[in-house]
């Protein structure tokens, strides 16, 4: 008997997602503003309308975050969990006073379950998100779901934005041991 490699193995690799207007749009519905992506370009920018963003050249790791950030990263796995430590950091130590960072819904991975933890509240979206390529072109959807993690203290806002977009899950539970 033949055995299938996961489906998630399958992934093209491609790290291209630009984030589609509508949610662009809703992000700015709660934030107001956006003062930082630090995982853009030009062209992505062009959608998500941040006062500032820096480039892969840049490296928005290597860099200080400040303000509202809005954050759609590399979808591969230890970038990923870089840009999480990232921002759990900068908004933990104030530097980000509002953030929402896209993802895929990967639950399995510590990085999610870090990003959850820290998290006022989570959308996880209905359905795959359809992403856009530099031209503004449909180019499909990743492999999974995606999940859009709010931090901050708008949580109603967050809410009532992204609840048409899936269902809202408010972290209340932060054990770090079970007895």
């Amino acid at each position: 008997m033949e055995r299938r490699k996961p489906f998630v193995v399958n992934n093209s690799g491609h790290e291209e997602w630009f984030t589609p207007q509508i949610y662009a749009d809703a992000v700015r519905a709660v934030m107001g503003d956006i003062d930082l992506d630090p995982a853009s370009c030009g062209e992505a920018n062009q959608i998500i309308r941040a006062r500032r963003y820096f480039t892969k050249e840049e490296d928005g790791l290597k860099q200080r975050w400040h303000g509202r950030i809005y954050i759609n990263p590399p979808y591969k796995q230890r970038v990923m969990s870089k840009f999480v430590e990232k921002l759990i950091t900068e908004f933990t130590d104030r530097n980000v006073t509002e953030a929402i960072m896209l993802t895929n819904n990967a639950t399995e991975t510590k990085w999610f379950q870090d990003l959850l933890s820290c998290s006022r509240a989570v959308c996880l979206h209905k359905g795959r998100i359809r992403f856009v390529n530099e031209k503004g072109e449909i180019i499909g959807a990743p492999l999974q779901g995606q999940a859009f993690f709010y931090l901050g203290d708008n949580i109603s806002r967050f809410c009532e934005i992204f609840g048409r977009f899936g269902i809202i899950l408010i972290p209340k539970f932060r054990l770090t041991r079970f007895f």
